[in-house]
């Protein structure tokens, strides 16, 4: 019997190549991550020039090409690439939107930022995939993607100010019950600019009774 310690195994070497997109990819999720967090917190004048300039570090590292690329410059060298159709015309969709919004800013709304930070999350992870030996993560696979954008961005329900609007609601009906047209309309106009302030789900849970109100005080025209 051999009593001999057996040779330990060397750890498999990594290429130096492979470990820097490995460190370029885990910086990348970070400043997704950090321009997630600033809209999720209502941040969104700060999140528009850090998503710009995230998507050029990484391409510029990753790829890689020189920092001050145009959209252009970027789609050509993409075609270049050993990576599937469908993940270049994903890039190529996403450079067609970015390239509109970058030259019309003030145009950029929140849901088009998000939803552009969750086509950049998906593309991170499939050249990730494609363009190194690093294996891609499943947990962070397109759906797992938008269960962690959607963590920050949902809005939180108002409960200040739908307990306010019930109020408001209750003193409508009591208006528009005893015919008083005057404070009806009155209370109707609170609820409206009230109303616009709250998320959709609860817009949706109070809106019959708003339009019933609506419908009584035109009755009473």
């Amino acid at each position: 019997m051999n009593f001999l310690p057996g040779k330990k195994r060397k750890p498999p070497v990594r290429h130096p190549e492979a470990t820097r997109k490995q460190n370029v990819y885990e910086k990348t999720l970070g400043k997704i991550g950090e321009c997630v967090s600033k809209l999720g917190a209502n941040r969104f004048e700060e999140a528009i020039p850090q998503f710009f300039e995230t998507v050029r570090e990484f391409f510029s590292s990753y790829i890689p090409i020189h920092y001050k690329f145009t959209y252009e410059e970027l789609r050509a060298d993409i075609e270049k690439k050993q990576i599937t159709p469908e993940l270049k015309k994903k890039i190529r969709d996403m450079l067609t939107q970015l390239s509109d919004a970058e030259y019309h800013p003030d145009g950029l709304k929140k849901e088009q930022l998000y939803k552009l930070l969750l086509v950049f999350g998906e593309i991170v992870e499939l050249l990730k995939e494609e363009l190194s030996d690093i294996p891609v993560d499943e947990h962070l696979k397109e759906a797992k993607w938008k269960m962690l954008f959607e963590r920050f961005i949902k809005p939180k329900p108002n409960l200040e100010a739908e307990a306010h609007l019930t109020q408001l609601i209750s003193q409508a009906e009591k208006f528009v019950t005893s015919s008083d047209l005057t404070n009806g309309r009155q209370a109707y106009d609170e609820i409206n600019k009230l109303f616009e302030s709250l998320p959709e789900q609860q817009k949706r849970a109070l809106y019959p009774k708003i339009m019933e109100i609506y419908h009584r005080l035109v009755a009473l025209s």
